[in-house]
């Protein structure tokens, strides 16, 4: 004799799933956070290297400069850089990290909750909302999922920069 097969989502069981998919929501606002700061840290890195850029074609300018003497003690100064783009790098390394994190959470808590209903018929309405929260969950946890490929892309560009021993240092 086949085993009957439950299509019915008792009161457990919808609690159960009404966890699972708050839980997902809360990784994937966590990560969304985290995607908005990895955005902000970015413009920051670009801002930092134009400013670098800048500052050493100025500093090369002026080593060219013939200098009088009025001008020699202003041109003869020589600057360190202060524009370097290892902190927010290295920030960015933490919050990717982050995102990669949340996302996981995120998916793993969907996945639960898709299993929870997967096969489920009745309430027709609730089974109705948890599978569009589940595929809604799946669709943001993919478009967050690309916005982390094009930031890790992104440090690539960035990739002299790296953490050895807990210390930033230009390879």
């Amino acid at each position: 004799m086949k085993p009957f097969k439950q299509t019915h989502m008792s009161r457990e069981d919808r609690a159960f799933t009404e966890r699972q998919l708050k839980a997902a929501e809360l990784s994937l606002a966590r990560a969304e956070q985290s995607s908005d700061l990895a955005k902000d840290l970015k413009a920051g890195i670009e801002v930092t290297e134009q400013q670098k850029i800048a500052f050493d074609e100025a500093e090369q300018f002026r080593r060219g400069v013939q200098v009088s003497s009025k001008t020699s003690s202003a041109l003869s100064t020589r600057r360190t850089n202060p524009f370097s783009p290892k902190r927010p790098v290295s920030q960015l390394h933490q919050v990717t990290d982050d995102i990669t994190t949340h996302l996981s959470e995120a998916g793993y808590f969907q996945e639960t909750a898709d299993l929870k209903v997967r096969g489920m018929v009745t309430p027709t309405a609730k089974v109705r909302e948890f599978n569009k929260r589940v595929s809604e969950t799946g669709r943001k946890i993919e478009g967050l999922t690309e916005d982390l490929q094009q930031t890790r892309n992104f440090l690539g560009r960035y990739s002299r920069y790296s953490l050895i021993e807990g210390r930033q240092e230009e390879k």
